[in-house]
C-alpha cells in the first residue's frame, strides 16, 4: 500500500474544477497500478471509480439509444450494473499497460454539452496516449460523460458495438430489445467470469 494513498477514488464533489478533478483521479489510478496492492483491491478501486465518477446512466442512455426506452426499470439498473463491468473489463487492460508512465493534464476547453478536459499518459518506452475527457457539471460536482482514447470515443465506440449485437438477436421486431438487454448483461457477466480484469503493476 502507498502511503497516503486510499484504495477509494476521488470523489467528484470534493474538488469541482474540471481540471484538477481529472488531474487526482489519472494520478492516483496510476499510483494505485504501480501499487503493491493485490489484484482484487486495484479491481475493486476501478470499479467504484467507474461507478462514482461515470455518469453511468446518461451514458448507457446514449448508448442503447431506442431499447433504453423499450426497457424497464429494473432492466436499466441491470444494464448499467453490467454496462460498469464491461467498461471495467475493456478499458481496465489498456490502463494496465500504461502503469509505468505518468499522467498529465494539458488543458481545457468548453465543448459541445460539457467541459473537455485533455491530458497524455506518457510512456518511457512508447508513444504518449491522448485521453480527452468530457464532463458534465452540476452544482459544483464533475460526472465523466465520455472519454476518447487516441481520438476514439468510449460511447461512440461502445454505442456501436452494442446496438450491432442487440439488431443482431433482436430477430423479427424492437419489441424484443428487452430480452436482448438481459441477453446482453448475461454475456457480458460471462465474460467477465471467464477472463477477471488484469491489473498488472
Amino acid at each position: 500500500m502507498i502511503v497516503g494513498l486510499s484504495a477509494a477514488p476521488v470523489h467528484a464533489a470534493a474538488d469541482g474544477a474540471p481540471i484538477a478533478f481529472i488531474r487526482a483521479l489519472g494520478d492516483q489510478a496510476i499510483s494505485v497500478l504501480r501499487s503493491g496492492m493485490p489484484l482484487t483491491t486495484k479491481t475493486a478501486y476501478f470499479d467504484r471509480m467507474v461507478r462514482q465518477d461515470f455518469d453511468l446512466t446518461g451514458i448507457a442512455r446514449f448508448v442503447l439509444g431506442p431499447y433504453w426506452r423499450a426497457a424497464s426499470p429494473s432492466e436499466r439498473h441491470q444494464f448499467c450494473d453490467g454496462f460498469a463491468d464491461r467498461l471495467i473489463r475493456i478499458y481496465g487492460r489498456q490502463l494496465a499497460q500504461s502503469g509505468d508512465g505518468y499522467f498529465l493534464v494539458t488543458g481545457s476547453r468548453t465543448g459541445p454539452g460539457g467541459v473537455i478536459v485533455t491530458s497524455r499518459i506518457v510512456r518511457p518506452q512508447d508513444a504518449p496516449i491522448a485521453v480527452d475527457w468530457r464532463l458534465r457539471i452540476t452544482d459544483g460536482v464533475s460526472k465523466i460523460e465520455d472519454v476518447a482514447i487516441d481520438g476514439v470515443s468510449m460511447v461512440l465506440a461502445q454505442r456501436s458495438e452494442i446496438g450491432r449485437s442487440l439488431r443482431a438477436t433482436a430477430g423479427r421486431s424492437e419489441c424484443c430489445s428487452r430480452r436482448c438487454d438481459r441477453r446482453a448483461i448475461r454475456s457480458n457477466r460471462s465474460a467477465r467470469d471467464r477472463r477477471p480484469i488484469c491489473l498488472r503493476t
